[in-house]
């Protein structure tokens, strides 16, 4: 089974430094089953305005994830979308559920998390 495990600089699955190690140590373990994986780097989009309203948001007290915004995630999904054709995978895991979030494709979809989004509304 060959797998695209999509990357960003927050979650990068070539390196132990990234995000305590999880993506990295997640990619081992898969390949050590057997699966082969395929690291697709994706670009992050518009990272001024992001940093505006992290800052607008922290000024007034309030935490501002990034991650989620919604640009963010529709571009990950658009940059999926036109690499997964040449790929030749047969599914994509991610070890967020961020940037598939917008994804269309036929393929199975895996993802890893320790929390769904409705459970950290208002945390």
């Amino acid at each position: 089974m060959r797998v695209a495990f999509p990357a960003t600089a927050y979650l990068d699955p070539t390196t132990p430094r990234s995000w305590s190690g999880l993506p990295f140590f997640i990619r081992r373990t898969l390949e050590a089953e057997g699966i082969e994986t395929v690291v697709v780097p994706l670009a992050d989009s518009g990272r001024l305005g992001s940093l505006l309203r992290f800052a607008a948001w922290r000024l007034r007290g309030r935490r501002y994830l990034r991650g989620c915004e919604n640009r963010r995630l529709r571009g990950y999904a658009r940059q999926l979308e036109g690499l997964l054709p040449d790929l030749g995978v047969d599914a994509i895991f991610s070890a967020s559920s961020w940037m598939t979030a917008y994804l269309a494709t036929e393929l199975p979809v895996y993802f890893w998390t320790d929390a769904c989004f409705a459970g950290m509304v208002d945390f």
